[in-house]
């Protein structure tokens, strides 16, 4: 007997393991998910998914805002009755609306342009 040659080899090739010892390489490596064990793992995802846009839509309040601000136009003008419906059609949904009188147009167009007097629709 050799004693060189390890023991446990199969004897047609020295460099080979044998299949039953620890040290023994398989060709291919199979892990099988069962078909519940996805299931259950993507019910997980869905789940929380749908509670997280859930939160979204819920807690954080998208626009509009709560409060609007609107230069209309001199008292019972067009433009005054229409900010006054709009002002009732806001108020359904939550919003508040200010309306502001103005002279007209002009002084319309200068409050949109003015960052300081914060008025978000103007009627031009």
């Amino acid at each position: 007997m050799d004693n060189n040659a390890p023991t446990g080899h199969s004897p047609d090739d020295p460099n080979k393991a044998a299949p039953d010892e620890p040290g023994a390489r398989h060709a291919a490596h199979y892990v099988g998910i069962s078909w519940f064990d996805l299931a259950v793992s993507l019910a997980i995802i869905v789940i929380v998914g749908a509670v997280v846009i859930w939160v979204a839509i819920r807690v954080i309040q998208p626009a509009p805002p709560s409060t609007l601000t609107i230069s209309a136009g001199p008292e019972y003008s067009r433009f005054w009755f229409a900010a006054q419906k709009y002002k009732e059609i806001l108020a359904r949904n939550g919003v508040t609306l200010r309306v502001l009188t103005s002279s007209g147009t002009l002084e319309n167009l200068d409050r949109l342009a003015d960052p300081a007097i914060h008025v978000d629709i103007g009627f031009v």
